[in-house]
């Protein structure tokens, strides 16, 4: 047994499906199947009873889930004990942050460390919000800026802006006004994976409306999604931050999408302990950093009030 065995065994098990557990964890099914075997094989019992749907724990599985969550919350801990002992005075903080956001938020944020907060480290990881989840999760990550995260009981959430998504097409596609949700889908569309929030949206929109959607094919990659919609060979929807350079630079146009709930929430996730009220203070300053971009025309969205930290498994602010 060891800690990749658990952690694949934990995704499977909060997924209740391997296919969608590979997906998250980006891993051929097979590989994680054999994986679960090899970890059923090593304890003597099996950890999942399979139907036609997906899969459930077995009481044994109960058992383990819920052991390892100690456990890993314990090694999170741990990792970030060893970096205090190790940094003395010094602190430091490793934020996730999503391709989209990331060219707009990390360059005023690192000047704004650099000026205010000298003895901070800050480490940048950047990855989609599946896998941003699963970094927070494991404690890859201390805080990771993030689109709708799953409030679950040890995760807080604060929500600092408000974006709109966009229909972004080919360069020369004229802008269009009142763009509903049904006329952007009428576009075949090039979209991430449903372990994306993004697409976790558009689903939950799509099935709202009762609309369909024509997917040209999924990708979970933003520089290459962007690459094929300037070639004229489809579109997407994103927000206007993951676009506004291309656009600005008449390489790509971004439509907005009226629809009611075609928005998310874009804002600060990190584990509820006792590091939380240690991390409040860079949470304040990445808030402060958003509302300047904002206040500035830089970033297109509707701000919440300066953040605060609230209760387990709750969004907050001020």
């Amino acid at each position: 047994m060891d800690v990749r065995e658990l952690r694949y065994f934990r995704t499977v098990a909060e997924a209740r499906s391997f296919s969608k557990a590979a997906l998250k964890l980006r891993v051929a099914q097979p590989a994680l199947s054999r994986q679960i075997r090899r970890l059923e094989s090593s304890l003597g019992m099996p950890l999942f009873a399979r139907h036609s749907r997906g899969v459930v724990l077995t009481g044994a599985g109960e058992f383990l889930f819920e052991r390892t969550t100690t456990l890993f919350d314990d090694l999170a801990r741990i990792q970030r004990d060893i970096a205090s002992y190790a940094g003395a005075k010094s602190r430091s903080v490793t934020l996730g942050v999503p391709p989209a956001t990331a060219r707009l938020l990390v360059p005023p944020l690192l000047r704004a460390v650099a000026e205010e907060t000298p003895n901070l480290t800050l480490r940048i990881m950047e990855g989609f919000s599946g896998v941003l989840h699963e970094w927070l999760s494991t404690g890859q990550v201390d805080i990771a800026f993030m689109h709708n995260p799953s409030l679950a009981p040890n995760l807080t959430f604060v929500p600092m802006l408000v974006e709109r998504i966009y229909l972004v097409e080919p360069p020369g596609t004229p802008p269009r006004e009142n763009l509903t949700l049904a006329e952007a889908l009428s576009r075949p569309l090039y979209l991430p994976s449903q372990t994306n929030s993004l697409r976790q949206l558009v689903d939950k929109l799509t099935a709202r409306d009762k609309l369909k959607l024509d997917i040209l094919q999924e990708i979970d990659g933003l520089t290459v999604t962007k690459a094929l919609v300037q070639e004229g060979m489809g579109a997407t929807l994103y927000a206007y931050s993951a676009v506004q350079k291309e656009v600005s630079a008449g390489e790509l146009t971004a439509s907005p999408i009226v629809t009611a709930g075609a928005v998310w929430s874009l804002g600060a996730a990190l584990k509820t302990d006792q590091n939380a009220g240690q991390l409040a203070d860079f949470v304040a300053l990445l808030g402060r950093q958003v509302a300047a971009l904002v206040d500035q025309g830089v970033w297109r969205g509707k701000l919440h009030r300066l953040p605060r930290v609230s209760k387990p498994g709750k969004a907050a602010w001020g």
